[in-house]
């Protein structure tokens, strides 16, 4: 066997240093918190080959939270913040490691593990293995452990002795599994679950875990392939089948599609050899259409010679008496007159639209001026009206002049009145530029401030009060100069920033006597001499005027003390310097309540600001106080100010924008041009010649009015009946040509267009039948029936007309054949990746298509089928339910040799036995698997296996295989992988238990009564279910030889916190029976249980800071 016999412990948590040497059975214990779970974390984490910490702590906290850093630099407690106090920082190498001893072949070796640690990077950890005992030296040099660089140096220098280094946790745990007797994979999981010794509460799944030995599931990938290759062949096969199918469908639409070409074939045939007949037909009647026309052209020119004949010979009579009545003078003295009318008309109607105009103008003017006059009046102040009154009542006199204007008192007009009107006009309009011009300034003005006012309400909002621009400058002018000098930001404060004041009643005191001062600038005595400096060299450069640099040093050498009543006891302030400037300002200057008691004092003011200083009493002016600025409370009070006067300064800046855009319009207003008044002045000359031209217009019209125009009378009446006799003979020609010209376009039109259209037609039509058509076909099949329908239909006309609804539903069935074959053609290639031709006039690829299948194919797969699916059956049963029945079969002995070992041995008064037996709801399944009668050279084929399990081999296969990969859906596959996953698994089909039988032979199942039990009761079954487990993986049974040489150890963290003192000693005793090696931690309530009964007793002390582990005998500590 392989027992440990020393744990070597360096900076681990609270241990600095420590080596613990063990026995056969050892208990570990102390107070709560002394360190015994860290020992047990530390052999753990060398055992199991693990650093993540998960099994940190798990006996005494399942939520524990330690973790391998807080173990290594010793974890204290948190910092209050997000980090913790460590007993450990900086660089260090901490150490666990464990010496064990094999007591076949008397030789000791060690497994340990050197972890490297730098500031607050994550530790580097390096397993190793050292066969030997461990060195003197404990992997310590000149007090200070080796770190992972100076341990390989170490064990390169003692090459007798072999050393190894591990790569990965993995790498240490298979080397580890080796060298303690080669043991399996559950060794990790069985002994991480027993260290927190917790109370089974899923037995059947402990027992298939920890105390059998068997692969759960069987492997049927190789069987699923060959079950995947017979569906595929079945796949296979329905798709021949499906082909074929596809096919003879498309086989049965080309023969549609053939049909309906035919009919088409002949109905077309009709329709052109009808369309050739019409154009012959065409041609003829056009031929003779020709003949009528030139007959009917001859005749017509006839008519038209005989009437321009008739037309010339009236032209002639007309012309006769036209030179008759131009040579009679009372035709020639009525034109003189009716002249001599016209113009007189012409030159009065220029003369009164003139005066229209003129009036029109001047009263447009007098209506403008007078709105003009009213909206100036509306929107000037009364001062500006008086200003302009005598101006104004002029030009009110000038409009009335202008309205009172008409066309029947021109020759009333004064020009010298229109003179003086523009004048006054001018000198109006300049009056109203100067107002425009002054309304503009104080826009500009207003919006300068509102624009100001909303700067300074932002900057305030910001905390940022209103100062001078040249203040702010010179602060930060010496901010930068000092910290250019020192390196360091040095505060210059403004004075009034650094004060409050007590009592607000003062307020307007305190900020109307410091005016400006409040302004002054204040910095810490030893920087005054540079910020001086700082001043004086920029002052005229950047124009730093009238602002205070205040001398604090020389002020706190003077001590001032404020005088009792003065306003600076109402000044509030923290700055040393800030009060010793405001004591200097204000400590002499009295509170006077009462303006009749000011000359009690010699300086001295009132709340309302009357200050007397001096022997002279005056009123501070209000725009000293107006804006606060002293006090947490001025940015406020501030705030409220400019928001005041920002809607003031709105209010006014909207008013005085309305008027200016009002005097913008008027002062457009036109004033009478020279142009103008020279314009007046021609109307009003001409308005003298008026009247003497409507006098000789009225005798003109007398003078017509007394002619004798008789003898005109009846010459214009013959030329009338003349005029109307030459129309008409006009009108004859003009329709006789007319009708020439038509005859002549219609004539040319058949002979150029119509005639050798329809002889195009006639050839192209021949060439279509005879390109389309077979000859062989035309004679004795087109023609015959074109014949037959002729004699039917008595003309092509008739055939056209009948055939034309019938070619136009034949085409769409024939199309509708084509597209369902090519739909049908197309969808078989698409489907079965093919690439025949789809749009083939004849369907032979795919009839060979169709042969090869039905005669080639479809056989050739249902042979395979026959041989696979049989092969899946044989690997069925050969394999899947005989490596089933292996498991069971396995198991069922595995529990056997346990129940064997624990037949003699009693737990008190109490006896244990595992049990095993078959899943009431999968007995179908496990009676099928382990029936007997497989061995006797049945299969699942056989006659009598098919008629006693044919139900359970049916739904089994299906479970596990019965589905075709290729069309599973994701729950499917998820269903499919959860069968396969239980029912490859030989515990689905087991029950397992442990039973207990007392001394009087009652037997009860731990599966019921776990949850009724005591503490203690619960904690038995399950300590005699490791200790059952670990022998069977320790193989304790197994004789004496080397496969029995493996590790025996065993650790319970919290052992037997719920057993009685009886079952405790039981335990131990079962221990020592099973020759198992046990390291048992336990509090100290237990140590008079315990103690007395192991071989070695440890106790863990916490001293000064320090887990300490020390050895002591239980008989000295009891009687103690």
């Amino acid at each position: 066997m392989k027992l440990l016999k020393k744990l070597l412990l360096i900076n681990w948590h609270y241990i600095y240093y420590e080596v613990i040497e063990f026995e056969h059975i050892n208990f570990l214990t102390g107070k709560n918190a002394s360190g015994k779970s860290t020992i047990i974390d530390a052999l753990q984490l060398l055992i199991l080959g693990d650093t993540s910490g998960y099994f940190f702590n798990k006996a005494a906290n399942d939520n524990s939270q330690r973790n391998l850093k807080g173990y290594l630099k010793g974890e204290v407690a948190d910092d209050g913040e997000t980090g913790f106090i460590y007993l450990r920082d900086g660089i260090f190498s901490s150490y666990i490691a464990g010496e064990f001893f094999d007591t076949n072949k008397k030789q000791s070796f060690t497994f340990g593990v050197v972890f490297d640690i730098y500031h607050d990077e994550k530790p580097q950890h390096h397993f190793f293995l050292w066969e030997g005992p461990l060195p003197q030296n404990h992997f310590i040099e000149d007090d200070t452990p080796m770190n992972y660089q100076q341990l390989r140096a170490f064990f390169k220098n003692k090459p007798r002795i072999t050393s190894q280094f591990f790569e990965s946790n993995r790498s240490y745990q298979t080397t580890f599994k080796g060298k303690m007797g080669s043991l399996n994979d559950k060794f990790f999981s069985l002994f991480r679950k027993s260290v927190p010794f917790s109370p089974i509460m899923d037995i059947e799944r402990f027992i298939s875990e920890f105390v059998c030995d068997v692969s759960s599931k069987v492997d049927i990938s190789d069987m699923q392939d060959n079950i995947r290759y017979y569906k595929q062949l079945e796949h296979d096969v329905e798709l021949v089948r499906e082909r074929i199918a596809r096919l003879e469908e498309v086989g049965e639409k080309f023969q549609d599609f053939a049909k309906e070409d035919k009919r088409l074939l002949v109905q077309q045939y009709l329709m052109d050899r009808a369309e050739k007949k019409q154009a012959e037909d065409t041609i003829h009647y056009l031929q003779k259409q020709l003949a009528e026309i030139k007959e009917k052209r001859e005749e017509l020119s006839d008519r038209l010679t005989a009437a321009r004949e008739q037309r010339d010979e009236l032209k002639e009579k007309g012309k006769k008496l036209l030179e008759e009545k131009y040579q009679s003078d009372i035709y020639q003295k009525s034109q003189f007159l009716s002249e001599q009318k016209k113009r007189l008309m012409a030159d009065i109607a220029k003369i009164e639209g003139e005066m229209v105009s003129l009036v029109k103008k001047m009263h447009n003017i007098g209506y403008l001026w007078r709105e003009n006059l009213e909206a100036f009046a509306q929107n000037t102040a009364s001062k500006d009206q008086e200003e302009t009154a005598h101006l104004t009542t002029a030009l009110r006199e000038d409009i009335t002049y202008f309205l009172d204007v008409h066309q029947n008192r021109l020759k009333d007009l004064s020009l010298d009145h229109l003179v003086e009107a523009k004048t006054r006009m001018k000198e109006y309009q300049n009056r109203l530029y100067w107002e425009l011009h002054d309304l503009a300034g104080v826009v500009s003005e207003r919006r300068k401030r509102l624009k100001q006012l909303n700067t300074e309400i932002a900057n305030l909002e910001k905390g940022i009060k209103p100062y001078h621009p040249k203040l702010m400058e010179l602060r930060g002018a010496i901010q930068a100069g000092l910290q250019e000098k020192y390196g360091e930001k040095i505060p210059v404060h403004v004075f009034c920033e650094r004060l409050e004041i007590r009592d607000k009643k003062w307020q307007d005191a305190i900020e109307g006597y410091l005016h400006t001062q409040k302004f002054y600038l204040l910095v810490e005595p030893k920087y005054f001499t540079d910020a001086l400096k700082i001043y004086d060299r920029l002052k005229f450069t950047r124009n730093f005027y009238d602002i205070g640099l205040v001398d604090v040093e020389k002020l706190l050498g003077l001590k001032l003390k404020k005088e009792k009543g003065s306003l600076a006891e109402e000044v509030v302030t923290e700055d040393p310097f800030a009060r010793a400037f405001a004591d200097f300002l204000l400590g002499r200057v009295m509170k006077c309540e009462q303006v009749e008691n000011l000359r009690n004092y010699r300086q001295a003011i009132t709340p309302s600001c009357m200050l007397y200083q001096n022997f002279t009493a005056r009123q501070l002016h209000p725009d000293r106080w107006k804006v606060p600025y002293i006090g947490k409370h001025s940015l406020e009070q501030q705030m409220k100010i400019k928001i005041k006067e920002r809607e003031l300064v709105s209010q006014e800046l909207k008013g005085v924008e309305a008027r200016e855009k009002i005097f913008s319009e008027l002062v457009k207003i036109e004033v009478i041009t020279d142009g103008e008044i020279d314009y007046f002045r021609s109307v009003w000359e001409n308005y003298s010649p008026y009247e003497e031209l409507k006098n000789q217009l009225a005798k003109v019209i007398e003078t017509l009015g007394r002619l004798d125009l008789t003898v005109l009378d009846q010459i214009n009446r013959k030329i009338n009946q003349v005029e109307k006799e030459q129309e008409k003979a006009q009108a004859n020609c003009e329709e006789f040509y007319n009708k020439i010209n038509r005859l002549e376009l219609e004539e040319k039109n058949i002979q150029e267009e119509k005639i050798p259209s329809a002889e195009d037609k006639l050839a192209m039509v021949g060439r279509t039948i005879a390109e389309n058509y077979d000859q062989e076909w035309v004679k004795e099949t087109g023609e015959a029936r074109f014949l037959k329908e002729m004699a039917k239909r008595q003309s092509p006309q008739s055939i056209l007309s009948a055939f034309t609804s019938q070619i136009i539903r034949t085409r769409s069935q024939r199309d509708k054949k084509w597209h369902e074959l090519i739909n049908a053609r197309s969808a078989y290639n698409r489907d079965y990746k093919m690439s025949y031709d789809v749009s083939g006039r004849n369907n032979d690829a795919f009839e060979q298509e169709l042969t090869d299948l039905k005669e080639t194919h479809l056989t050739a797969y249902l042979e395979k089928i026959k041989d696979a699916g049989e092969k899946a059956q044989r690997q069925f049963q050969e394999y899947f339910i005989s490596k089933l029945k292996e498991n069971i079969d396995t198991v069922r002995g595995q529990i056997e040799e346990l129940n064997t070992a624990l037949k003699d041995m009693a737990f008190g008064r109490d006896r244990y036995r595992f049990e095993i037996k078959p899943n009431p709801y999968y007995r179908k399944f496990y009676d099928m698997i382990t029936d007997p009668i497989l061995l006797e050279g049945f299969n699942l084929f056989s006659s009598e296996f098919q008629s006693k399990h044919r139900d359970a081999i049916d739904e089994l296969f299906k479970q596990i295989v019965d589905v075709g990969e290729g069309s599973l859906t994701a729950d499917q596959r998820a269903e499919l992988e959860k069968n396969i996953e239980k029912f490859t698994d030989y515990r689905t089909y087991l029950n397992f238990d442990l039973l207990v039988k007392d001394d009087g032979g009652r037997e009860s199942r731990l599966s019921k009564m776990i949850t009724k039990k005591s503490g203690g009761e619960t904690q038995t079954p399950f300590y005699i279910s490791v200790l059952a487990s670990f022998v069977r993986i320790y193989r304790i049974n197994q004789g004496r030889g080397e496969k029995s040489n493996t590790l025996r150890l065993i650790v319970f963290d919290e052992a037997f916190n719920k057993m009685d003192h009886q079952r405790i000693q039981e335990s131990i005793r079962l221990l020592k029976t099973m020759g198992l090696q046990a390291i048992i931690s336990a509090p100290t309530e237990k140590i008079g249980d315990v103690a007395p009964l192991v071989n070695r007793n440890l106790c863990v002390t916490r001293i000064e800071g320090r887990s300490v582990v020390k050895a002591f005998d239980p008989k000295e500590m009891l009687e103690d």
